[in-house]
Formats: structure tokens, C-alpha cells, sequence
């Protein structure tokens, strides 16, 4: 028998609290009108006290986008998850914090290698998935998880159902604010009406893996966007060259490069963007645009004209000829 008889709080004892505040929680209270804070992570669950390596929010995902084969993961808990919350079985939430116990830093399942498994899966499926409880399953989700791959499941759910709710867009676009949620985020805002300019502003106001993820899928197809694009979207807290291609193709920097004069302030606004161009490290960048070689001419002029040897210019351009 347990001699330990007090299992039952006394009636006057409040509930215990969690240990931290929900993922959505944290990202609200944290943000302003510029977005997060510089130096803002998310205390995640299943993290430890040590201080081992860790990556920087989004950057589980982001890693795996740009360095690795993206091989589906197994999908028969995911789908035991959606059969419990489309019948409002209480254990869903369960079953599901559970399958992600372990943190995607260590090692454990991510919804980046299921998504688009997962999503085919409930297509061929949807006439035994009723839409609305898994909508009030996922929007609970978001509100109240403190598993970032939970809130991710739930993102890959709204993707395929009508967010036009304006308490679920302000859930998501404030997630989105997190770089480790952006992603995830963007697939469901892209399908809104106002989509585009939604995205644009978001990628604005993230800095780290987020806004690399959201300037791959900016349509530079207003004015506003294509001037930020070249002066500020390659600016990024993880490696400007992530985005360099992207940036100067989308901002108009050969455009740009092929006027007669810039002005100082113009030539040293677009020179980080070449340089970025000419780190191809971690993606391939001068080298995989069609227009690389003549950019470098553009911009050689342009710095012997002030007077600058720019070597690494020089010497990229005698490789691509």
C-alpha cells in the first residue's frame, strides 16, 4: 500500500502552473510593432537546463531545407491523431504531444518531412475528417501547445481549411513572427486574399530564418517590393547569401548595375548584396544566374570608376569566363 496517502491537492491549493507560458503566448507578449526582439528564442518543451548545442529558432528546418534530402516520415500516429480529433476525442492532444515529446533538436520526428504527406493523406481521407473539429482542434493548438512541432501539425491542418476567422489569422500571423513558425505560417497566409502583402510585411519584421524563408516566395511584383528586396531582404541574421540570388534577381540589381553613374551612397548599399553573391557556400548564387557575368562587369565599372580593385569580383568573373 502507499503509505504516501496526500496524492489529492487540499482544496484550497491552486492547480499547478506550466512550467512556461504556451509558444503563442511567449511570442505575444514578446512583440511590438517591429516584431521580436533581437535575441528572442522560444523556451521550447522537452528542452533541458544544459547548455549543449542548440539551434536557433527555425533552424531545424532551415538546415534541412538547404542541406539535406528531405526523406517522408512515418505518418500512422499523425493519422491515429486526426481520427481521435476528428471524433473530439480528448486523448488527440495527448496522443500528439507524445509523438513530438522528443524536441526536434534532439534528433526527434519533424512535420517538415510529413507535411506534404500528411496533407495527400487527408485529401484521399476527407470524407471521414468532419472539417470542423479538426478546425477547433488545430486552433487550440496553436493557442495553447508549447511543442513547436504541434503548432507546426496544426499549421499543416488550417493550410487545407478556411482561416478567414480573424482570431485564427491573428494566431498565425503572430506565430508567424516567431522565425521558428514563419515557414509554417506562410504556407496558410499565402492562400488568403490579401496573402501577398501580408507575407511582405511579415518578412519585414522577422530577421532570422524567417525572413530567408519568405523572401524565397516574394513576388517582387510591386515597386515596394522589389526596392526592398534589393536594399534590405538579403539582410539577414543567419548568411545574406541565402537570399543574395533571390534578391538580386527579384530587386533588379543588373537593372540597377547598368546605369551610367550611381551614387556613392547606391554603390555602397549594393555592395554587401555582391558580395553575398559571391559567397556560394552555402547555395550557389553568381554562378547559377544566367546574367552573373555582365552583372560583375556592371559592377567592376562601377568600382574602378571609385577606384577599387575588388579582387574576389574579379577573380569570380575570370571563372564564369
Amino acid at each position: 500500500m502507499n503509505k504516501n496517502r496526500n496524492v489529492y491537492p487540499k482544496e484550497d491549493q491552486a492547480p499547478k502552473e506550466p512550467a512556461f507560458p504556451s509558444l503563442y503566448r511567449q511570442i505575444k507578449e514578446a512583440a511590438g510593432p517591429e516584431g521580436l526582439p533581437e535575441g528572442f528564442s522560444l523556451q521550447k518543451a522537452g528542452e533541458t537546463g544544459d547548455q549543449g548545442l542548440r539551434f536557433v529558432d527555425g533552424g531545424v528546418d532551415g538546415v534541412t531545407m538547404y542541406h539535406t534530402s528531405i526523406k517522408p516520415g512515418d505518418l500512422e500516429q499523425l493519422q491515429k491523431v486526426l481520427y481521435l480529433a476528428a471524433g473530439e476525442n480528448t486523448r488527440a492532444g495527448q496522443v500528439l504531444e507524445q509523438y513530438f515529446r522528443k524536441g526536434s533538436d534532439l534528433g526527434g520526428p519533424t512535420m517538415l518531412s510529413r507535411i506534404d504527406g500528411l496533407q495527400s493523406w487527408i485529401i484521399d481521407h476527407k470524407d471521414e475528417l468532419p472539417p470542423q473539429p479538426l478546425f477547433r482542434f488545430a486552433r487550440k493548438l496553436l493557442q495553447e501547445s508549447r511543442n513547436p512541432e504541434c503548432v507546426k501539425f496544426a499549421l499543416a491542418i488550417l493550410e487545407l481549411l478556411d482561416t478567414s476567422d480573424d482570431k485564427v489569422r491573428e494566431l498565425i500571423t503572430t506565430l508567424a513572427l516567431s522565425d521558428e513558425f514563419t515557414l509554417f505560417c506562410s504556407y496558410v497566409i499565402r492562400g488568403w486574399e490579401d496573402g501577398g502583402q501580408v507575407l511582405f510585411r511579415l518578412a519585414k519584421q522577422v530577421h532570422g530564418w524567417g525572413r530567408v524563408f519568405l523572401v524565397a516566395v516574394l513576388e517582387g511584383n510591386s515597386p515596394e517590393v522589389r526596392e526592398w528586396l534589393l536594399w534590405e531582404g538579403w539582410k539577414n541574421s543567419i548568411l545574406p547569401s541565402y537570399s543574395a540570388r533571390r534578391c538580386a534577381a527579384g530587386g533588379g540589381l543588373l537593372e540597377l548595375l547598368q546605369r551610367e553613374r550611381l551614387s556613392d551612397q547606391e554603390f555602397e548599399g549594393i555592395r554587401g548584396l555582391v558580395e553575398a553573391l559571391l559567397d556560394e557556400g552555402p547555395v550557389r548564387n553568381i554562378s547559377a544566374m544566367e546574367e552573373g557575368k555582365e552583372l560583375l562587369r556592371e559592377y567592376l565599372r562601377h568600382a574602378s570608376a571609385r577606384g577599387l580593385e575588388e579582387e574576389a569580383a574579379r577573380e569570380k568573373l575570370a571563372e564564369l569566363e
